[in-house]
């Protein structure tokens, strides 16, 4: 006789577990910036520097005259010619009157006779400059800055809208247990 077996089947008991996770949806409209910057204006006005140089003078002490500096030149020079000679004849006339102490000859030599040149340094004028100082002036006026936001109104505002998460839980399969005997009789009233 063969000896009984007890076999016992056990079924776990399966729980089935479905999550949805929760989640949070956020819209909004993205605000605008616009900045315009303009331009600005900056003027400059300006003359030119302005040098005047007369050098007239200094060509004048050099002999280099105009006409009418010469004409007057001559004028004047003549005239001292005249005075000098005037001066000189009368002189002469002078002394050929008192002819018992002066002699013709002595007069004549003497008027004949090479006077003494005088040579001496003059100093030359240089030319006469005139400077106008060049005008400078600046004007500057700066661009405006023009700032305009966008989309920070009361109609802006942003949507939002939860999905709570979500847990399902179930029983696929129910423990269950067997119990069977084999191979014997087996005496349950035991």
């Amino acid at each position: 006789m063969r000896t009984p077996q007890l076999v016992i089947n056990q079924q776990s008991t399966v729980i089935n577990l479905r999550t949805r996770e929760p989640e949070i949806e956020v819209e909004r409209k993205k605000p605008s910036l616009e900045i315009r910057q303009l331009a600005g204006k900056l003027e400059i006005k300006s003359s030119s520097a302005r040098v005047e140089v007369d050098s007239y003078p200094a060509r004048y002490d050099l002999g280099y005259k105009n006409s009418r500096d010469i004409s007057r030149d001559i004028a004047a020079k003549g005239q001292q010619a005249v005075m000098a000679a005037v001066a000189r004849y009368a002189q002469n006339g002078d002394c050929l009157m008192d002819f018992q102490h002066n002699k013709a000859a002595d007069i004549a030599a003497e008027e004949a006779s090479s006077k003494p040149v005088e040579i001496g340094l003059k100093f030359k004028r240089g030319p006469v400059y005139q400077v106008t100082p060049a005008q400078n002036s600046i004007r500057y006026e700066s661009g405006k800055t023009e700032i305009e936001v966008g989309g920070l109104n009361e109609l802006n505002r942003p949507y939002i809208e939860v999905n709570r998460g979500r847990v399902e839980a179930g029983i696929e399969q129910y423990a269950d247990i067997e119990i069977s005997v084999r191979g014997g009789v087996f005496d349950r009233s035991v």
